[in-house]
């Protein structure tokens, strides 16, 4: 959504030309709520920019909210002040949201029975970065609430089916094993959950490929056939040459970029 000259442009403080102040202030509008109750309002709905505070109000026009609050209320401050956000020139710059299958997978794992239930979830408790508290506005292939809760059967069934896309399958040299040994394995949870990990145990990345259930049993054949359990674990294996399996698996499964 591109903000209008209106959207972009907000008065602050001492910075506020003396001709935007005097033209400041609430109009003879009963619908309107006190700028404290506005406020409170607006940060209860957790939305995260100035851009999707406008997308909001496009999308649900509420009566007692005006669509530009700085021109209404003679208390405003900013834009984070309203939002209750810390963003840089009031925008949520440089976020880069999980995946929405990914996020789908991790929202289901909380077991959330509806959208209020969600609402609470958010503003009481902190969520990862890459999540958003409103998707809705977020997320170009939105479906439905259903479908981000996984409330229902059926959005469940199939926003686990559209989830197994995000799955990789990785070859990983683990810290502290031999040059030769190398740990194979499957991440159902996607990218974020692999990097998460690497950002904790520091593993090396050798190859990231899309898992395809479909095919699980011919990688477990070419794992086998190249390779011997490492100290009897069978996902730790040890390897003559890891290049050749790579080789193997660029025939069967989608390679991906590094984390």
């Amino acid at each position: 959504m591109t903000d209008t000259v209106d959207d972009q442009y907000e008065p602050n403080g001492p910075e506020a030309s003396t001709k935007e102040k005097k033209r400041r202030g609430r109009p003879k509008n009963e619908n309107y709520l006190s700028f404290e109750e506005a406020r409170e309002f607006v940060r209860s709905e957790l939305l995260p920019s100035r851009g999707k505070f406008f997308e909001w109000w496009d999308r649900n026009k509420p009566k007692a909210i005006p669509r530009f609050p700085y021109r209404v209320y003679q208390e405003w401050i900013s834009w984070n002040d309203f939002l209750g956000t810390n963003n840089k020139f009031n925008e949520k710059s440089g976020t880069k949201w999980r995946s929405l299958e990914e996020a789908t997978l991790w929202v289901h794992s909380l077991k959330l029975g509806s959208y209020n239930e969600w609402m609470d979830y958010c503003r009481n408790t902190e969520l990862p970065e890459d999540i958003p508290a409103r998707p809705e506005l977020i997320y170009d292939g939105w479906r439905s609430w259903n479908h981000w809760l996984g409330n229902r059967p059926n959005e469940a069934i199939e926003a686990k089916i559209e989830a197994q896309k995000v799955q990789i399958f990785y070859i990983i040299h683990e810290p502290g094993t031999p040059e030769n040994v190398f740990t194979f394995g499957v991440e159902p949870m996607g990218v974020t959950a692999l990097k998460q990990r690497w950002e904790q145990e520091q593993f090396n990345v050798i190859r990231l490929f899309w898992h395809d259930p479909m095919r699980y049993a011919v990688v477990k054949q070419i794992i086998d056939m190249n390779s011997t359990p490492y100290m009897g674990y069978d996902k730790q294996r040890i390897v003559p040459n890891v290049w050749e399996i790579i080789w193997h698996l660029q025939t069967q499964l989608e390679m991906i970029h590094r984390l």
